[in-house]
C-alpha cells in the first residue's frame, strides 16, 4: 500500500514502520541471545514475555497513529 493512501500522515506512517522494524529486530536479538545465554526454562520466559510487550507496544503504536497523533 502506498504512504499516500493511507489516513495517516505519511510520514507518520514511515516513522512507525521503522520504529516497528527496530522493535522487531531488537526482540528478536533480545530473544535469540536469552536462547543462547540461558538456561532453558529462563528463555521461555523470557520469550513469553518480551513478544507479547513488544506486541502490545507495536498495537499501541499503530492506535496512535491511526487517531492522528504524533508518534
Amino acid at each position: 500500500m502506498p504512504l499516500s493512501a493511507s489516513s495517516c500522515d505519511p510520514a507518520a506512517l514511515q516513522r512507525l514502520q521503522r520504529q516497528a522494524g527496530w522493535m522487531f529486530a531488537l526482540a528478536g536479538a533480545g530473544i535469540t541471545i536469552g536462547w543462547l545465554a540461558l538456561p532453558e526454562p529462563l528463555a521461555n520466559l523470557l520469550t513469553l514475555l518480551l513478544a507479547p510487550v513488544m506486541a502490545l507496544f507495536l498495537v499501541q503504536m499503530f492506535r496512535v497513529c491511526r487517531v492522528g497523533r504524533a508518534v
